[in-house]
């Protein structure tokens, strides 16, 4: 013998239009906690960046925030290299002299520092001497930065800058835990 009772959507309008309005609050709060979950995946995706990593002075990896909206949450970047870091740059003129300082920290310019040291040697370039006892390595070393800088500014003006989209690659990692927090907040009361 089966014991049954049906209950139809009439008898439940109360407790359902109770949780229709609490829905959206949860939802919103389940998508907010899920921007949290992107933002530690777009850290994995920063360090998992082939060919380079876009890691310099750790900035750009720092500067990833989530801002609550009305309907969720947003991730952002406001650095400046983020654009050309997610989504490329086509090609086209590009200033050497923002390259300079980049060049230095990387050191990018000691392969070409021995040969600026021997031009001045031969006498074919002139350098500043600096310093207390009139080195000439300082200006030698600002002489192999700008020519590396100039060199991948001339690069990039011509191809480009290939896309390597840490934000976008860390939104498809990050559908599930999206889900789950979304799920947790579900069930909260």
């Amino acid at each position: 013998m089966t014991v049954s009772k049906s209950i139809t959507i009439d008898q439940l309008g109360p407790e359902l239009r109770a949780l229709a309005r609490k829905m959206p609050d949860r939802v919103r709060k389940g998508l907010r906690e899920g921007a949290l979950a992107v933002i530690a995946q777009v850290q994995k995706e920063i360090a998992t960046t082939k060919p380079h990593q876009p890691e310099d002075t750790g900035a750009y990896a720092a500067a990833w925030r989530k801002r609550n909206t009305k309907d969720g949450a947003i991730v952002l970047n406001s650095m400046p290299q983020a654009l050309w870091i997610e989504r490329g740059r086509r090609p086209g003129p590009v200033s050497s002299t923002h390259l300079l300082d980049w060049v230095r920290r990387k050191r990018l310019y000691l392969d070409v520092l021995p040969k600026v040291l021997a031009e001045h040697k031969a006498g074919k370039i002139q350098l500043e001497r600096r310093g207390k006892r009139g080195s000439v390595h300082r200006s030698a070393v600002d002489e192999a930065c700008k020519r590396v800088a100039f060199l991948i500014a001339r690069k990039l003006a011509k191809e480009g800058y290939t896309p390597r989209y840490p934000l976008r690659r860390a939104l498809e990692h990050s559908k599930k835990p999206i889900a789950d927090a979304i799920a947790r907040a579900m069930k909260e009361g």
